[in-house]
């Protein structure tokens, strides 16, 4: 029995630190975070001159792409400067 529980404690030590690290890079694939960033002073304009709306319009296309099994390919293919 005490071997299952070292075994246990094991598992978890090794799968714990995987798991925060997943959920953080899973919270920057939310909506929130794009309008967070794009509004922080001292954020850096688009070198290709887009504002900073057109930008949090395609960055929530893109995840919504990406976080979103029934977007099509479409979705991003019919994005155009």
């Amino acid at each position: 029995m005490k071997q299952l529980q070292r075994i246990t404690l094991i598992l978890v030590s090794l799968s714990l630190p995987i798991f925060f690290l997943l959920t953080a890079v899973r919270a920057l694939f939310t909506p929130l975070y794009p309008m967070l960033e794009y509004r922080v002073p001292g954020f850096p304009d688009d070198i290709y001159g887009f504002t900073n709306a057109e930008r949090l319009d395609y960055a929530l296309i893109a995840i919504n792409y990406i976080t979103d099994p029934d977007v099509a390919l479409t979705a991003l293919s019919s994005l155009q400067f």
